[in-house]
């Protein structure tokens, strides 16, 4: 039997036709439960998601350049028991030609947050407007400021040391600070090539940034404490063209002075594989010590390390580790040609971490050494590797 549609008669109490499939409209007659076609009068909350509270914790007034991505925008939900609400939908949606945010649809986790993986804004300067629509409560606005990729003011060649100052008048990059762009010189055109870029700021905690063409394509970590607290330094392989270093604080209101120095490929010898290490595995190490392998850098310098191989199949992702509170830990990603495609040193007794993907299947070795002097010596060390 078809039940009728619900038709309101005027002055009749507010009707949610939300409700309407989830609801057996019967109604009472002389006793007995007739089918009937009167609207029921549905509480609000039944309809409504019981919201507490509303809170945008990432995302919102963001300064970033033009085509890159920003920091996902992300809503908290709190319902009147200040406990985290589960399951409410969030549609995304952007407003500029050209930007886009995947997944559209999101819905809150056990931590009351939903937040798209991607927000990818648009290539014109100005202001992309991305809206997030909580289904049932309202609708909430985020902003990011749009610029274009910062312009190199110098250049800096492999073994060059440069002198600079992160000032208010500097570039706007991403996160809101200041910058000094460097193009890179006296690269080879035909292939890429290893430099090692590092940066003291005398008064702020440094940032190192590379792009190429505008899109940034590796960006350093920063020393925290008080060893070198004002240290930055990323490893990468740049482009013969098209590649501009960004110098600039960590934090979007510091300026300053600076010193750069770009440092080319380090040079691996006498490193035999001594151990195999897989995805998900931990080892400990009593010490690197002078029978270690040594790594060389351009300036000379050479460093003592231990050598763990790993299989990696065509695009896997790895995060090595490496933590010791007794030496200065330092990660290189060699790759089965024995170059150095990615590394980490925060210059401090603390711990580093390398993010890599595999361009090919193939061996890969992870090479764990300490920069402190004397560097014949140190540890003991943990090395590690998620899958």
């Amino acid at each position: 039997m078809k039940m009728p549609d619900c038709v309101a008669p005027p002055g009749s109490p507010r009707y949610y036709p939300g409700m309407r499939a989830q609801l057996t409209r019967f109604v009472p007659l002389a006793g007995a439960l007739l089918w009937g076609a009167a609207c029921v009068d549905v509480p609000e909350d039944f309809v409504r998601p019981k919201v507490g509270s509303v809170s945008i914790i990432a995302g919102q007034s963001q300064v970033t350049t033009i085509g890159s991505d920003a920091v996902p925008p992300a809503i908290r939900l709190l319902g009147r028991d200040s406990q985290p609400l589960f399951g409410v939908e969030v549609r995304y949606s952007v407003k500029n030609a050209g930007a886009s945010v995947f997944p559209t649809n999101v819905r809150t986790d056990s931590m009351g947050v939903a937040a798209p993986r991607v927000w990818t804004v648009s290539g014109t300067p100005g202001t992309d407007t991305l809206v997030a629509v909580v289904v049932g409560v309202g609708t909430y606005t985020f902003l990011a400021t749009v610029t274009p990729p910062c312009a190199a003011t110098g250049a800096i060649a492999v073994n060059d040391s440069i002198n600079g100052a992160v000032t208010a008048a500097g570039c706007l990059t991403n996160g809101g600070r200041r910058a000094v762009g460097y193009t890179t010189q006296n690269v080879p055109t035909s292939l890429t090539y290893g430099v090692t870029l590092s940066m003291r700021g005398s008064t702020y905690k440094g940032r190192l940034e590379l792009q190429r063409f505008g899109v940034p394509v590796a960006t350093s970590s920063f020393d925290t404490s008080t060893a070198i607290p004002n240290r930055a330094s990323v490893i990468a392989f740049l482009p013969g063209t098209g590649a501009t270093v960004l110098a600039m604080a960590e934090l979007a209101s510091a300026t300053g002075p600076f010193s750069l120095v770009s440092v080319g490929n380090p040079v691996v010898s006498g490193c035999e594989p001594n151990v195999f290490i897989a995805p998900g595995a931990l080892t400990t190490q009593a010490s690197i010590d002078a029978n270690a392998c040594t790594i060389t850098d351009q300036n000379g310098a050479v460093y003592y390390a231990h050598r763990y191989t790993i299989r990696l199949a065509t695009g896997q992702r790895m995060v090595a580790r490496m933590s010791s509170t007794a030496i200065d830990p330092y990660l290189l990603v060699i790759d089965g040609n024995g170059n150095v495609v990615a590394g980490q040193d925060v210059g401090t007794i603390s711990s580093v971490a390398v993010d890599y993907t595999a361009p090919a299947a193939g061996y890969y070795t992870i090479a764990g050494l300490s920069t402190r002097s004397p560097r014949a010596t140190g540890g003991p060390y943990i090395i590690s590797v998620d899958p």
